[in-house]
């Protein structure tokens, strides 16, 4: 399913990156002709239905880690940034990232970050401190 954002294709441009799934936005901020966007996000998808209960093993905390089967897929913060030069805005073609880095969470690590904050001062902005809660077990 395409989703539009806005009525007008030409202000739309289209990036390519690995699947991965993302509920938290940490900032997102324009540097160096580039538009860089901080996520919380894991390798797999995590059921939103709100009913996260039922997901939870007995021995997690009360935050939810996504759990699909036995295997626990973390957030993790992450980066990507996006190109604003030579770049088609017609939503139709497809471009690459520039970067796609993991800013904090190790790829083995059993344990995910949730509750993603930072200074409201710097929202849109360049900034240099984030918070969030790690459920370390």
């Amino acid at each position: 399913r395409t989703l539009q954002p806005c009525n007008n294709k030409a202000e739309v441009a289209v990036f390519r990156t690995d699947a991965l799934f993302s509920y938290h936005t940490l900032n997102a901020f324009e540097r160096d002709d580039c538009v860089v966007f901080d996520i919380l996000a894991s390798d797999r998808y995590i059921p939103l239905d709100l009913g996260l209960e039922r997901h939870r093993r007995p021995n997690m905390g009360k935050l939810a880690i996504a759990c699909v089967g036995d295997q626990v897929h973390p957030t993790r913060a992450v980066r990507l940034v996006m190109p604003l030069h030579n770049v088609t805005w017609d939503g139709q073609t497809v471009h690459e990232l520039a970067c796609r880095e993991v800013l904090y969470g190790a790829a083995g690590k059993p344990d995910g970050l949730e509750m993603p904050a930072t200074n409201a001062l710097f929202l849109g902005r360049p900034y240099r401190y984030a918070y969030a809660v790690d459920m370390c077990r």
